[in-house]
């Protein structure tokens, strides 16, 4: 399986959600987001991924987050045009 990002729907193309197969993840909010979406590894053990390189922000499985733990599951990607 590979992480993917899925559209919230086809008018919303730039706003996604992280998806590991059918199991969406969510960023537990331990400080306030990065501007852009990080670079992930794969899990190890439990399903679970870090940004590199800090390892400061930790998306789990949404099933996994606590009644009152603060999450983010939608982000808004941000698309650079390059020219050739």
């Amino acid at each position: 399986m590979d992480l993917l990002y899925a559209p919230v729907d086809p008018q919303h193309p730039k706003r996604v959600a992280l998806v590991y197969g059918s199991t969406v993840l969510v960023k537990r909010q331990k400080r306030l987001a990065a501007d852009s979406l990080p670079r992930f590894s794969r899990p190890e053990q439990k399903l679970k991924f870090e940004m590199r390189p800090n390892g400061e922000d930790e998306f789990v499985p949404f099933y996994s987050i606590g009644f009152h733990e603060s999450y983010e599951m939608y982000f808004d990607l941000e698309l650079e045009l390059r020219k050739n």
